[in-house]
């Protein structure tokens, strides 16, 4: 699936349940921006360490002026989409500062900035992890692909939870894939990303009635984790893995009803990542 494509896929999505085309319009201008290469250059690879991700051993550089630039088109764009206020309170955040703690999974941070600016916890949540998509397709794009024997749940380049897994092609090979820097990394059948357990007892999957397709949802009923899994012929493009994600929302549904839910806790958090520019070291 093409950037071009991926768009495509939203408008669809956008047409067949209207009530999410607010949400939609904001990935599609969040997803057009992190096509721009540009954001490439912000991103310093460094040396490997086994067990880690890829992006804590990095060194970002954010220039705040950027940053402010694109952090204020955003939250204009959310006001178009969803009559809200959000420019208003955007200025009132540190661009640096706010992509910064959505990239290190630093929840704590991200409530820090929303009480100093007078701003809603949620509404900065939402902003940060928008504003925080280009920079992180450009990590995926600079440090990645996966190295190869990676045995953990969480992603191996920005360190974040996979948000789908794919049963790829005739051999139907797990491969699970991040929704922030669209990496992708092979995993066992029986492993889940969450607890890491590899035991068939408490593993295994639900399958919604009306579906029609070989789309299903991993459980685990060590930790009460959940992955939607999806079928596909060939890798989704990087940008595509979110869409998808948004695309299958009513799998997520089906597994909150039966009582499983995603970890609230990143793998890891907050990431140690090294940042430059001006007041971005937190």
């Amino acid at each position: 699936m093409t950037g071009g494509e991926t768009v495509a896929r939203l408008e669809r999505l956008g047409r067949r349940d209207p009530s999410l085309a607010p949400v939609l319009g904001l990935y599609e201008t969040a997803l057009r921006e992190a096509d721009d290469r540009s954001w490439d250059a912000a991103v310093e690879p460094g040396p490997a360490a086994a067990g880690a991700p890829a992006i804590a051993h990095a060194r970002l550089t954010l220039d705040p002026a950027v940053l402010r630039e694109w952090t204020a088109r955003l939250a204009a764009a959310t006001d178009r989409l969803a009559d809200g206020a959000v420019a208003a309170s955007a200025a009132r955040l540190d661009p640096a500062a706010l992509v910064l703690a959505a990239v290190r999974l630093d929840d704590a941070a991200l409530e820090s900035l929303a009480r100093a600016a007078g701003v809603l916890p949620e509404t900065v949540a939402v902003l940060a992890h928008l504003a925080a998509l280009p920079l992180l397709a450009a990590v995926g794009r600079r440090l990645g692909p996966a190295p190869a024997g990676w045995t953990h749940g969480g992603c191996p380049v920005c360190g974040a939870w996979p948000v789908l897994s794919e049963l790829r092609g005739i051999e139907n090979e797990r491969h699970l894939r991040c929704g922030r820097c669209g990496s992708d990394w092979a995993a066992p059948w029986l492993f889940c990303p969450f607890c890491e357990t590899t035991d068939h007892q408490q593993l295994g999957s639900l399958v919604l009635e009306a579906a029609a397709d070989r789309r299903k949802i991993d459980v685990c009923r060590s930790c009460r984790g959940f992955l939607k899994a999806l079928p596909t012929l060939k890798p989704l493009d990087p940008r595509a893995v979110v869409v998808e994600d948004l695309a299958n929302v009513e799998l997520d549904v089906a597994a909150l009803e039966r009582g499983f839910e995603r970890p609230s806790t990143p793998p890891w958090a907050p990431l140690p990542v090294r940042a430059a520019g001006a007041r971005a070291r937190m």
